[in-house]
């Protein structure tokens, strides 16, 4: 087990890059007085000179089957092998092979780009305040815990866990697990096939890519509170912005006049769209819900 722990001052504190050479892997993390935003990551390129991002403070580690996690302004490293320490800062209190003291103020709002170098290891985050956090391109396990996150899941099959606040999720490419948790959040899978849930609180789940062979299931779709997104850039004859239309919308297996676009089959929970209604055009599934779910047209927006 390796520890880093940052110890609170009064004079502040950047830790510009922690790189991890060996593993392709970057963790970039910068204390700020307001809401973090992604800006950029890096990965080495091969060459055995690791690149590096400027900053105050700068840690280099190496190592193997690695998990992260932060809270309170401490980043514990553990679950594999510490090869190497590499410092270039002030303000070392102890440096030794699996403890590493840092000064500086409590860094509970930062901002963290990790890109995982192989499909055994496990980015944990447990962090405080309004976080973004972008996984990379194996299956990752991305946690937002309080505040309000954006949680990118990136390549990969990904569990994304919202915790606490109004968070977005976003699953990107993959078959990807989105968990709301509390607050009212917005779960989008993007590319794959993806499995939603949106917890408790007034949850929005958005269908704003391409449509083919990425179906999601909404576990626990819940008519009174949650509602269904659709991108209209995606959703392109589906109407005006705002809720669909109840002429537009359809329950059965197939669409019954020129004007239906969404189609649902209650008893299978399955969610059709269908560009020019019963035309020669075919309609397209794009989400699941439970069987015997009541939804109606009210469900369904236009954004």
């Amino acid at each position: 087990m390796a520890k880093i722990n940052v110890v609170s001052t009064d004079a502040g504190f950047d830790m510009g890059a922690l790189t991890f050479g060996v593993l392709t892997e970057w963790f970039y993390w910068q204390h700020v007085s307001t809401n973090a935003v992604f800006t950029s990551s890096q990965a080495n390129d091969g060459t055995g000179v690791d690149p590096t991002i400027t900053g105050i403070e700068r840690l280099q580690v190496t190592g193997t089957g690695l998990t992260y996690s932060i809270n309170d302004g401490a980043l514990a490293i553990t679950g594999g092998t510490i090869e190497t320490f590499k410092l270039m800062t002030d303000g070392v209190t102890k440096v030794t092979g699996t403890e590493l003291n840092l000064n500086g103020a409590a860094m509970t709002q930062a901002l963290v780009a990790i890109l995982l170098g192989g499909p055994d290891e496990t980015m944990d985050l447990i962090l405080q305040g309004d976080d973004s956090i972008t996984g990379g391109t194996f299956g990752d396990t991305l946690t937002g815990y309080a505040g309000n996150d954006s949680l990118l899941g990136g390549a990969g099959a990904d569990s994304i866990l919202g915790g606490e606040g109004n968070d977005l999720l976003k699953g990107q490419k993959g078959a990807d697990r989105l968990e709301g948790g509390n607050g009212n959040d917005t779960l989008s899978g993007s590319d794959g096939a993806d499995l939603l849930t949106g917890g408790d609180g007034a949850d929005v789940f958005l269908f704003d890519a391409k449509l083919k062979a990425n179906v999601d299931a909404i576990a626990d779709f819940n008519v009174v509170d949650d509602q269904i997104h659709l991108e209209n850039a995606i959703f392109t004859k589906i109407g005006k912005l705002g809720t669909l239309k109840a002429g537009a919308y359809v329950e059965g297996t197939k669409a019954k006049d020129a004007g239906d676009r969404i189609i649902y089959d209650e008893a299978t929970g399955r969610i059709w769209y269908d560009a020019d209604g019963n035309g020669n055009g075919k309609a397209v599934l794009f989400a699941n819900v439970a069987g015997g779910t009541d939804l109606t047209n009210a469900d369904f927006h236009i954004v």
